[in-house]
């Protein structure tokens, strides 16, 4: 039986209700899908979301790098601040000896405005507080090797640059901080050129002192209306408002007590700050509330481990990706909107195929018009509020549209609410003026009904099996068992019930198990072997049962004759099931061979070999598997086993082996390879000793091996040309013994 009751209230649900918010987040400007980065690792994002990691990158760069990728998707150059290479890997011509560093962690950025695609900038910073300071040089044509390079715009400078979002969806404002000075130098692009007198804002800390002050990355957030910055050593990071009509910034917030900060990225909604350290750390802020006591106390350490985390960089897949120094994976935050540590931080997301991170990621810019509104996930009889992310001082107008009636069903104040009818998912339009420019942003509202416990019918189970009880989705389970988990396990009869509870409603439900039904019993015969062309009957022993053979053969009884594994599974009326497995083996009648009849000297011996498994039986009553022949004669052998019998014979006879030694009379060891060795040929003889004398009979050499001959050196050196003598004692077969004497002649 079952009960429900709805709940009524309003309620902004996380990431666990019963069915996910689905986002639509702004769109993001075209920028590169391929990172070159640390020691010639690589990586490319697809379309679908997937990441492939690649092998054609020859750049090695401990820091800063920065790619620009053409329209149609593939690297056209690179850079590590010092040199400009084309997306062959070839060097551009008069593209060396920039003047950025890549020991700068903000090395290289490149940048090509709206209307001039034949105008390619890179911009680039020296190291700490170095004299090239900040510099563009211009690639007049980006399919063409020349470059005009190295053109100051700003000498004293840090290592720190951005690029932030115009307020008209078409400017770029570039970033970046005077050293010994607490001015921030922000430079236009326009559409068509880079405008080189900037702003000036005085705000935030005195950047000098330690050389460390000028290092620690800069960045805007997607809407181009936030902007944050690490100094590494004073161990702070300093947040700032933007003003992207003006290009100013304001409304300092210092975070202190980091220890040597250098990454910093924004979520994609701006909401959350991530900041790593040298150190090791990676740190999280919440940026929901401007303020400085409630921004510091919201600090979270993600991860903390003794390895350098260096840049931070939002991809085109909306995740941040995380550089982990000397190490072949790159580490990835997996849900960077979300506080806390479910944000999911993998420190070995992407494996790099054997190439390594070093402290830099390529500087991309990513887009994101400025403003934003979240889904939401309401109870049905509730009504839906909204509210605009982001800074909506700066709009002209808005309007949203909640339905099909343009008049009924859109309001044009910033909080509006919405009632829906139906539970349902609902598109939610809205349309910002601002810049002169209208923008569209979609996301979704989804309209859900209280939980829906449903236990199904009452039932019976088998005995040899556990029935899962689901309670389907909800927030808040308990059944009478006392489990508070979705799903329990039954192992007995009785009378079972659950309730389902969330912000929307509570429901119930009851089930009752009926039956506890024996199960059939399996049982094949035991694993067993046969001889080849024999069979076995396999029985599944009872007529009643639906039988089921892994051949799809259904009946009782089964003829198993291969060697393989039968597997049965019996079925009853009830549905209950048992199974059982039976192995056959197959045998071979013997097989045996002596080999062929053969002749051996006198007083020599053969052995004879069985050559297959089973009882041997020899003419002499001998049952090894071989025999050692003495004496002439007829042999046989037969082998048994439990498939058969087969037998064979061997006739040996005895020779009375002649002595053979030929002895040559010269030879020339040059190592031409003819005649290098002194070697008598030699045949049926049984002990052999070779001796060379000298002429004036000293021993210089000796061997008992018939196979080794001398190769007319002595102590290691090459003996003389001359005549030796050589004696060779030797037996015969017969045991009878003989030496022998003779010259030979040693020619050079």
């Amino acid at each position: 039986m079952r009960t429900v009751s709805i709940s009524r209230k309003l309620l902004f649900v996380t990431s666990i209700v019963l069915m996910s918010i689905i986002f639509s987040l702004r769109s993001v400007a075209q920028t590169p899908r391929t990172w070159y980065f640390g020691q010639k690792a690589q990586i490319s994002f697809s379309n679908n979301g997937n990441i492939t990691v690649g092998s054609s990158n020859t750049i090695s760069t401990p820091e800063g790098c920065a790619v620009y990728e053409g329209p149609n998707g593939s690297i056209q150059h690179y850079s590590n601040g010092q040199k400009l290479w084309d997306g062959s890997g070839a060097l551009v011509l008069n593209g060396n000896n920039l003047n950025g560093s890549m020991n700068s962690c903000q090395s290289a950025l490149f940048f090509m405005p709206k209307d001039a695609t034949d105008t390619l900038y890179l911009l680039t910073t020296d190291a700490h507080n170095g004299s090239n300071g900040l510099c563009y040089s211009i690639l007049t044509n980006a399919g063409l090797l020349s470059i005009n390079k190295n053109i100051p715009l700003l000498p004293s400078a840090t290592e720190r640059m951005c690029l932030a979002d115009h307020c008209d969806n078409k400017s770029k404002w570039l970033i970046s901080h005077q050293w010994n000075s607490d001015a921030f130098y922000v430079y236009k692009f326009t559409e068509d050129s880079l405008i080189k007198t900037p702003v000036i804002s005085h705000t935030g800390s005195i950047h000098n002192g330690n050389s460390l002050n000028a290092k620690g990355c800069i960045k805007a957030n997607m809407a181009g209306t936030k902007v944050a910055l690490a100094k590494t050593h004073d161990g702070t990071v300093e947040l700032f408002h933007f003003n992207n009509i003006t290009g100013e910034l304001s409304d300092p917030i210092l975070l202190t007590g980091i220890n040597n900060a250098y990454g910093i990225e924004f979520s994609f909604n701006s909401n959350v700050l991530y900041v790593s350290t040298i150190s090791g750390q990676l740190l999280q802020y919440s940026l929901q509330v401007w303020d400085s006591n409630t921004i510091m106390n919201s600090k979270v350490i993600i991860n903390s481990q003794a390895q350098l985390l260096g840049s931070l960089q939002i991809g085109p897949d909306k995740l941040i990706y995380v550089s982990r120094d000397n190490s072949y994976y790159l580490g990835r935050i997996e849900i960077p909107y979300l506080l806390g540590t479910g944000c999911n931080y993998n420190p070995t997301a992407i494996y790099l195929q054997g190439k390594k991170c070093e402290a830099g990621l390529p500087q991309i810019q990513y887009s994101k018009n400025g403003l934003d509104f979240n889904g939401t996930i309401e109870c049905l009889g509730d009504t839906s509020f909204y509210s605009i992310d982001g800074d909506t001082t700066r709009l002209d107008s808005i309007m949203w549209y909640f339905g099909n009636n343009p008049i009924l069903d859109s309001s044009t104040i910033f909080e509006p609410s919405y009632f829906f009818n139906n539970i349902g998912h609902y598109p939610i339009t809205l349309v910002v003026f601002h810049c002169g420019t209208s923008d569209t942003i979609v996301n979704h509202t989804q309209i859900v009904g209280p939980p829906w416990a449903d236990l199904g019918p009452d039932t019976s189970f088998c005995i040899n099996s556990i029935l899962p009880l689901n309670g389907g989705l909800s927030l808040d389970y308990l059944w009478s068992t006392g489990a508070t988990t979705q799903t329990i396990n039954i192992d007995t009869i009785g009378i079972y019930w659950l309730t389902v509870s969330d912000s929307c409603g509570v429901s119930s439900d009851t089930v009752e198990i009926l039956n506890i039904f024996p199960a059939p019993i399996a049982n094949l015969r035991s694993d067993t072997t046969i001889c080849f062309g024999d069979s076995v009957i396999l029985d599944a022993g009872n007529d009643s049962l639906t039988n089921i053979w892994n051949t799809q053969d259904t009946g009782r009884y089964f003829v198993a004759d291969k060697n393989i594994s039968y597997f049965l599974e019996i079925v009853d009326t009830n549905d209950c099931r048992d199974s059982d497995v039976f192995s056959l083996s197959i045998d071979f009648p013997p097989y045996i061979n002596l080999g062929s009849d053969t002749s051996i000297c006198t007083n020599h011996t053969v052995t004879l070999y069985s050559t297959s498994s089973g009882d041997n039986l020899w003419q002499n009553g001998a049952q090894d598997t071989s025999i050692i022949v003495y004496e002439p004669g007829t042999y046989y052998c037969t082998v048994t086993n439990k498939c058969g019998e087969a037998g064979d014979t061997c006739i040996v006879d005895f020779d009375e082996c002649a002595q053979i030694i030929w002895i040559q009379n010269a030879f020339t060891p040059n190592g031409d390879g003819l005649n290098d060795k002194f070697l008598p040929y030699i045949e049926n003889i049984e002990i052999y000793h070779l001796y060379i004398f000298n002429r004036w009979g000293k021993l210089i050499f000796e061997t008992k091996n018939q196979n080794t001959g001398w190769d007319g050196n002595y102590n290691g050196k090459e003996a003389i040309q001359g005549s030796y003598t050589w004696r060779i004692d030797y037996t015969d077969f017969a045991g009878k013994d003989y030496t022998k004497y003779g010259f030979v002649i040693l020619i050079k």
